[in-house]
Order: C-alpha cells, then structure tokens, then sequence
C-alpha cells in the first residue's frame, strides 16, 4: 500500500478580498496579488502532492510555478477550481461538472497519475451557500451521481456543516471523513464553521491537524485567507 499527501483549501479569490467584508485587516492585503507569495508559502508548507483549491483565480495560478495545474472557471465569475500536482504525479484528464440551474458552481473530476502507475479519481468543489443548504445540498446529489468508480479523494468548500445536506448527499454513495468539526473558515467575518473537507471513497484517508488556525482578523500574511488548508494523508489499495 502506498500513500499520497493531499490538502483542500478555499484561498479567497482576490475578486472577493474586498476591506468591508473584513475589518481590522492590513488595507495592502487587498491589493490585487499581495497575498500570492504567502499562499505559495502556505502550500509548501503543505508538503503536498495534491491539492485542492476554491477560488483560485488565473494570476495566482499563474505565480505557483512549482505546481502542474488543471483549472476550471466558473462561468461568468473571476474563479474557479483547480487541482495541482507536483513532483512525479501527473494529470491524465480532467472533465468539468456544471451543476444544473447553477452554472456558476461546478466540480472537477479528474484522473491522476501516482508516482508508481496507478489511478487515482480527484474531485474538487466549491458548492452555493444557502441558509439552509438546499441548493448545496442538490448540488451534492449531483455530484455523488456523477463520481466514477475506483478509489477517489474528494475535498472542497461544501459550504455545509457536519451532518449537512451535502456532507449526507456525498456519504450516502460511500464518501467518508468528512465528519470532523473543526473550525475551517471565519464565515463572513463573523462566526467560525467547518465548510471545507476532505473525504475518500476506497481509500483510507487520515485527516490530519492542520498546522494553520482560522483567526479573528483574517486575511492576514501568516493566514491569507478566510479559511485554512484541510489535509490527510490518503493510503491506497
């Protein structure tokens, strides 16, 4: 059995860093840019060799040089997804997930290449927020109808909390460790939640302890955006 380091993290698109939405925050923060040095330094600190992003924009991809990346935008907004591979991982294709009445929201679902030949499924996603989670939750059905059989991670901003509509859609179909409750995002500037995860379906994956604390006053250089990184290590079959 082998085993892949693999993280999610919704990094705050840079369209979305505006200083209203988080006050007490240092005003160059904003600057278009000013945080992709720091995001690069979160993901080396990461020590991945796959991740997850939401709400990453073209410019910050752009800057990770160190990363094989596959992209997918949403349609009519600044952002999307994107997975990154680096070291002897590789990408073999990758298809897009449009949720139907939603077409600003989406999933990526691609095959990858480990280091020693095998396949392995990553899912990535970002989903709407709604008060109480029905749309999140369509969003997730779809998403579990969709995925492919074979061991696969899965990680995004669910935008849902432990045993939501779309952590329960993804686990109906097999998802699991997507149950933890630690704090991930400072929702709006105001209240802690645990909206982003990593799960596994045919492949033990251990959650581990993020070494970065969502904070009062965020984005700062120390913690560039309104979430932190999830990340485990995933053993394969």
């Amino acid at each position: 059995m082998s085993s892949a380091r693999v993280a999610s993290w919704n990094v705050l698109a840079d369209a979305y860093a505006r200083p209203g939405w988080f006050p007490g925050v240092d005003p160059a923060l904003f600057a278009p840019g000013a945080r992709h040095g720091a995001i690069a330094g979160v993901l080396d600190r990461l020590d991945a060799d796959v991740v997850l992003l939401q709400e990453a924009e073209p410019a910050l991809l752009d800057s990770l040089t160190a990363w094989r990346v596959e992209f997918a935008q949403q349609t009519g907004k600044p952002d999307g997804c994107a997975i990154l591979v680096r070291g002897r991982w590789s990408v073999r294709e990758s298809r897009t997930l449009h949720y139907a009445g939603q077409v600003s929201r989406l999933a990526q679902i691609a095959t990858l290449v480990t280091p020693d030949g095998r396949t392995l499924t990553a899912v990535n996603t970002h989903l709407e927020y709604t008060p109480l989670g029905v749309i999140g939750g369509q969003q997730a059905t779809e998403l579990a109808r969709a995925l492919p059989n074979g061991p696969l991670v899965l990680g995004g901003d669910l935008n849902d909390a432990p045993g939501g509509p779309a952590r329960t859609a993804l686990a109906s179909v097999g998802v699991s460790g997507m149950d933890y409750a630690e704090p991930t995002s400072l929702f709006g500037g105001r209240e802690f939640r645990a909206l982003d995860v990593l799960g596994a379906r045919g492949a033990q994956l251990d959650v581990l302890e993020s070494p970065f604390v969502v904070e009062r006053a965020v984005p700062t250089l120390q913690c560039p955006s309104d979430h932190v990184p999830v990340r485990g290590l995933l053993h394969l079959p």
